[in-house]
């Protein structure tokens, strides 16, 4: 394996999957964490850059997994050795004041594998009916004083926020979230279809983990699920692990809403402190002691790979659910979440089975 001290890499022989297509037999040349170069047919002397086969396995851009729980450093680590490269740090519904506290433990763990972007707020502002594994001790109606004292307390680390969109004042509320330029994900949600429609025209593009945790369609009241699926301004994020939303209605999700407005996080709770939780873990899913569902145990790499095998759809479409779709939502697409120039180097190959089998950032191999 090439030492991690070169400024300089060049991997060939690899399937390249670009944004919409897979090369066959291409290189890639990295040079100070980022992307110097790539394409087909070209050789390098060794004596400038360390030279890495990838054996006709796949070269992606890193994954990136907005919707995670747990232990910052846990996560950092044990994500990186399939294939995420950068993950925001989801935090549960909690007392306003707790929100500071944890978000400046978070930002100052110390990190040896996935880059932390920012947090992921997934409340306090639910609907407690829906809480699912949230506490909902901790869950309040959102109003504008209590949104600007978490906004106060978390600073700007905040990247997306979970609303639910039925109570008054949303436009008040989404107009102070733009403000702040925190992404709003639509989510723990019982809206119908109208208070939806408000929420959107007000300025919400995103959803938090789309089917889960949101009120039942019928004939007369179609909610807030359809809404989400016909409304073209909409990204739904999706946990594809096939327990959380059955494989026929991720194939609906793609038909609908098309590869580009799907976002795949794992929302794992693996890297949860032991006994944070009163949880079971049953066939790669955890439970709450009432038949909740809580988490996942998915990792992005593997959310890839079902999405190939539960939908049809091409390798290179599924992964640009877990790369460039997840940096636009994150506002860092200009240098993450896909293969070109001047880009970070946060790569993964995989081979054909999805099995990782490098992992590198910004440059680096990562001990796997």
């Amino acid at each position: 394996m090439p030492s991690h001290k070169s400024k300089m890499l060049f991997i060939h022989n690899a399937r390249l999957i670009l944004a919409d297509k897979i090369v066959r037999k291409a290189w890639l040349l990295i040079k100070d964490g980022k992307i110097n170069g790539y394409g087909t047919h070209k050789k390098i002397s060794k004596a400038k850059a360390e030279v890495v086969n990838a054996k006709d396995n796949y070269l992606s851009p890193g994954f990136i997994d907005l919707h995670i729980h747990g232990d910052v450093e846990k996560i950092s680590k044990t994500q990186a050795k399939s294939g995420t490269t950068a993950f925001l740090h989801c935090l549960h519904a909690d007392r306003i004041e707790n929100y500071g506290k944890k978000i400046e433990k978070s930002k100052q763990a110390k990190l040896t594998g996935a880059q932390r972007l920012g947090s992921y707020l997934e409340g306090p502002f639910l609907n407690k009916a829906m809480a699912g594994a949230q506490p909902k001790r901790f869950i309040i109606e959102p109003k504008r004083d209590k949104l600007l004292k978490v906004i106060r307390a978390a600073g700007k680390d905040i990247k997306i926020m979970t609303l639910a969109c039925e109570f008054g004042n949303i436009e008040k509320i989404l107009k102070l979230l733009r403000k702040n330029e925190i992404v709003t994900a639509l989510g723990h949600t019982n809206a119908s279809f109208e208070q939806a429609e408000k929420a959107i025209d007000s300025g919400a593009y995103y959803t938090t983990h789309i089917f889960n945790r949101m009120g039942s369609i019928s004939a007369r009241c179609p909610g807030i699920i359809v809404k989400l699926l016909l409304d073209e301004r909409i990204t739904a994020e999706v946990i594809a692990d096939g327990k959380h939303v059955h494989p026929a209605l991720l194939k609906l999700l793609v038909k609908v809403k098309g590869p580009d407005k799907i976002v795949l996080v794992s929302d794992s709770i693996a890297a949860m402190p032991p006994g944070s939780h009163k949880m079971k873990l049953e066939d790669k899913v955890y439970w709450l002691n009432n038949s909740t569902i809580s988490g996942s145990t998915l990792t992005l790499l593997t959310a890839v790979h079902n999405m190939v095998d539960f939908t049809g759809m091409d390798i290179a479409s599924a992964v640009r659910m877990a790369t460039l779709n997840p940096a636009r939502i994150a506002g860092i697409e200009k240098r993450k979440g896909s293969i070109a120039l001047g880009k970070d180097a946060d790569i993964v190959i995989f081979d054909k089975n999805f099995k990782a089998k490098m992992t590198i950032i910004k440059g680096k191999i990562i001990n796997l």
